[in-house]
């Protein structure tokens, strides 16, 4: 059987005491007890300890950055027990719906092995990348607001002005003007394309 070690959150065990060690083919969605529902990537390791063996079984937890570790209760097994209590982690594992394989680490020789090992969250987990402001996001923001603006004065344009911007002819008297405090509604807006359109049909056929 295996229990949950609340206060395990990594293997720290040099490479040479792991003994055995397997991973999931890949990841598989799970809901733990006291975890939210998410991806998580299965490990079975196998290591020396004291005069036997432990072994240990550790879920990542993809979105949370975090492993949960499962050993063997009873403590340590002896070398003749620990291929079958592995036997039971993988059964364990296959329970929750991952397919184990295995890594052959105990065919690595010393520098490839301490290599690999380090290279894996069971030994460094990760850490959670902290949130980063998203300047750019801001900036659009901002561009849409001043967009906006520009839009709300061209609206307070009169309708000389208004017939002169639509002829590509240079805006004027646009500096000092006071912001509008309040948006015009849609049959404001309406109106006052209508005389836009008005306006400039009166423009242009006085040419």
């Amino acid at each position: 059987m295996f229990e949950l070690n609340q206060k395990l959150n990594r293997l720290d065990i040099p490479a040479q005491k792991v003994l055995r060690l397997k991973r999931s083919l890949s990841d598989v969605q799970i809901a733990l007890p006291g975890q939210k529902s998410q991806l998580a990537t299965a490990y079975i390791c196998a290591f020396s300890a004291g005069k036997g063996a432990r072994v240990s079984i550790a879920l990542h937890l993809r979105d949370d950055y975090k492993l949960i570790y499962y050993l063997n209760s009873g403590g340590e097994v002896s070398s003749n027990d620990a291929g079958k209590v592995l036997n039971q982690a993988v059964n364990f594992s296959e329970s929750l719906g991952f397919m184990m394989n295995d890594l052959d680490i105990h065919k690595m020789d010393g520098a490839e092995k301490v290599k690999f090992w380090e290279s894996l969250p069971l030994l460094n987990p990760p850490v959670k990348p902290k949130p980063v402001e998203n300047k750019q996001l801001a900036a659009k923001v901002k561009t849409v607001t001043d967009d906006e603006d520009v839009i709300e004065s061209a609206e307070e344009l009169s309708n000389v002005e208004s017939v002169e911007l639509d002829l590509g002819l240079p805006r004027r008297q646009l500096v000092g003007r006071s912001s509008k405090k309040e948006r015009p509604s849609p049959a404001e807006l309406a109106k006052k394309r209508d005389r836009l359109r008005e306006n400039l049909g009166r423009f242009l056929s006085s040419l």
